[in-house]
């Protein structure tokens, strides 16, 4: 019996307790600026790009990139990234060719001839040449 009573007055004040918490104030999530959204859209894409070149998905790494661009058309950081995914991708191409993996370099350096910048500014940041 007194185990019962025991148990009905720690139920009774959980019961109790519950709304009196409910006055307390809400912590109110965070309000992102646009250009805080921006920045961690771009940093997630960047991030997904590379989680592609790290696969050895470089076809899906450039696409990525390429609908990003269009997105957000000249932004630095995205163009940065962009250069900095195509030398990854030189450089798993020049790994397989001194490996002797011929079909995969053929290809890979193939997907990089397509994908090099036409534009100079960007293709001013390579460690290559579109003619190399």
């Amino acid at each position: 019996m007194k185990r019962e009573i025991k148990i009905c007055i720690l139920l009774a004040a959980v019961l109790l307790a519950g709304p009196s918490c409910a006055h307390l104030p809400q912590k109110q999530p965070a309000v992102q600026s646009p250009g805080d959204a921006k920045k961690t859209e771009i940093a997630g894409i960047l991030a997904k790009a590379d989680e592609y070149v790290a696969k050895g998905d470089f076809k899906n790494a450039l696409d990525f990139h390429k609908s990003a661009a269009e997105k957000y058309p000249g932004d630095e950081a995205l163009e940065e990234g962009y250069i900095a995914t195509i030398g990854d991708i030189k450089k798993a191409a020049d790994k397989a060719f001194e490996k002797g993996d011929f079909t995969l370099s053929g290809k890979t350096y193939y997907l990089l001839l397509k994908s090099v910048p036409q534009s100079n500014d960007l293709s001013a940041g390579l460690s290559f040449t579109k003619k190399r």
